[in-house]
């Protein structure tokens, strides 16, 4: 049944439908609303936003979504549409991303795309729309951000993989972790959405993918290029062993991350450890060789970087023997021939298959790059081609550089 849910002011009434107003009546401070499309996820976002606002007239908030294009076209628009529908008195500043409230509230609106630029403002509320595409780092961020006054953060999100909202947020849930509340509905708890195209859609898409993009349900992502990768791969950190071989994948990026992919290989096992990783964008290379350094510390490292940029390795040596980091030597990526990125997956999972590849929990941009990893598929939409689509796939590149360039090189070797 239909709940009427009073928002500010008091004279509106809005009717929710009864998952949208359980999310409404919970008390917990980080909440998700995971449904599948058209179910009215960003719909709730903006009224679940305005109740917080009308326990803290002053203070400030956050609406959050995962890419610019999102951002304008869809979240900011539905919280501006809500605050001019319930008559609320405000002035966005475009060029700041603020909107000023009446009240002497604020709501800083923001994308995604770098986490970072989340920093900064103390915060009693954040809505995040389509938190699925998110990185795990936003989550962290924001969490930040609403530490000092013990606020409350709100997710609306179709499920896209189980990444980290599956494992950091949704699994904290259902262990009965009590400060982590999770709704989940399906396109047609919405009354207005069609049950036809309801039942259209289900014709036309694979069971995994409509779990996910109409029943709003967590299943393990079609056609994944690294199935064999599990729970039991990710491990604590240790103390690596001073005798072990250190080497490490160099994937160049500005506006893309740029990554340095650190590992450890035990000479007695074989087995390979990611043990570190460096991820930023928009830094120079003077910045990158001070945190490389940083991160290898003492150890001789060798490593191997996409050969497509060889000016960019040239430049990077320069600054790291500028700051007298010696011990990092730059090998090019053994990267011949049209298979060679198949070859380096084959050769990946074959390490997985035989108990040789490991990470530790702190590299978390790998383990959610290969949660997502995925093949491209064919037009019929039924089978896979052989390569793995080219996107948010950073770390995977510099970890083939790496594991997949050693192993040709020891082989060089052992021919000669």
């Amino acid at each position: 049944m239909d709940e009427i849910i009073s928002v500010y002011p008091e004279e509106k009434k809005i009717i929710l439908h009864p998952y949208q107003s359980k999310i409404m009546r919970s008390k917990a401070r980080f909440l998700a609303l995971i449904a599948g499309t058209g179910g009215g996820k960003t719909f709730t976002g903006p009224i679940w936003l305005q109740q917080e606002i009308v326990k803290h007239p002053t203070g400030a908030f956050m609406m959050v979504a995962p890419v610019t294009k999102i951002f304008e076209s869809k979240t900011l628009p539905a919280l501006l549409e809500y605050l001019d529908k319930i008559g609320a008195e405000y002035e966005y500043k475009e060029q700041k991303g603020e909107i000023r409230l009446d009240s002497g509230g604020k709501i800083f609106v923001r994308s995604a795309d770098k986490p970072e630029t989340l920093e900064g403002p103390t915060l009693h509320a954040v809505w995040a729309d389509e938190a699925g595409q998110m990185k795990r780092k936003v989550f962290k961020v924001l969490k930040k951000r609403v530490g000092f006054f013990r606020g409350r953060i709100l997710f609306t999100t179709t499920p896209y993989s189980r990444n980290w909202l599956y494992k950091d947020f949704y699994k904290k849930w259902k262990d009965g972790n009590k400060n982590y509340f999770c709704v989940q509905f399906s396109s047609i708890a919405n009354p207005h959405y069609s049950r036809e195209e309801y039942e259209d859609r289900k014709k036309d898409l694979s069971p995994e993918e409509f779990a996910m993009e109409y029943d709003g349900q967590f299943v393990e992502k079609r056609g994944l290029v690294y199935k064999e990768f599990t729970e039991d791969m990710i491990i604590e950190p240790f103390a690596v062993p001073l005798d072990w071989r250190m080497i490490a994948g160099i994937d160049w990026g500005y506006n893309h991350p740029f990554v340095f992919s650190l590992w450890a290989v035990d000479g007695e096992t074989d087995i390979n450890y990611n043990c570190g990783e460096y991820y930023r964008r928009e830094k120079s290379l003077a910045e990158h060789a001070l945190e490389i350094k940083n991160l290898v510390g003492d150890r001789s490292v060798s490593a191997y970087y996409d050969p497509e940029n060889p000016q960019a390795a040239e430049d990077l040596k320069e600054e790291l023997n500028r700051i007298s980091c010696f011990n990092v030597f730059l090998n090019p990526a053994q990267r011949e021939g049209k298979t060679w990125v198949n070859d380096g997956i084959r050769y990946i999972k074959s390490l997985m298959w035989q108990g040789k590849y490991k990470v530790f929990n702190t590299c978390k941009h790998n383990i959610d790059e290969k949660k997502t990893y995925h093949w491209l598929t064919r037009p019929d939409g039924v089978d896979y081609m052989d390569k793995p689509v080219m996107k948010d796939d950073d770390v995977q590149a510099a970890e083939r550089y790496c594991l997949y360039s050693e192993k040709r090189t020891a082989l060089q070797f052992y021919m000669v």
